[in-house]
């Protein structure tokens, strides 16, 4: 029976700094252990079998540190990709403040042409109808 995953798992900043750097730390010791049993295997006269099943663990678990590898490289495209997503709203929404801005200053500018016309137009009636 085939187990399902998740196609999205949500993780903070600090659990993923956590996965990474065990990842990082397991790689490390993956190669140290590789570097072992490859001195083992040339000092070695009659433990063959034994270092071939070493041998196969180890390549094992290299196979599932590169699949977590795989994962964590998705997710930090994830991020990567929302952080870019976020700066591109910020962005729009910093152009739409600015527009709105600009549409307020021209609103109030309007409103002003209008109640110096207005004046204007008030005191020529007045000074038409003293006359």
């Amino acid at each position: 029976m085939a187990e399902s995953y998740p196609e999205q798992v949500t993780l903070s900043w600090t659990e993923w700094t956590q996965l990474k750097t065990a990842w990082t730390a397991q790689a490390a010791d993956l190669e140290l252990l590789q570097e072992k049993l490859e001195t083992l295997k040339k000092n070695s006269s009659g433990q063959t079998q034994t270092l071939l099943e070493l041998q196969e663990q180890l390549n094992s678990s290299r196979t599932q540190l590169q699949k977590i590898k795989e994962s964590l490289t998705n997710a930090q495209t994830s991020l990567n990709d929302a952080k870019r997503e976020l700066d591109q709203s910020r962005t729009s929404l910093q152009e739409l403040k600015t527009e709105v801005k600009e549409m307020e200053r021209e609103q109030s500018r309007l409103q002003r042409q209008r109640d110096t016309w207005a004046v204007i137009a008030a005191a020529f009636i007045c000074v038409s109808i003293a006359k």
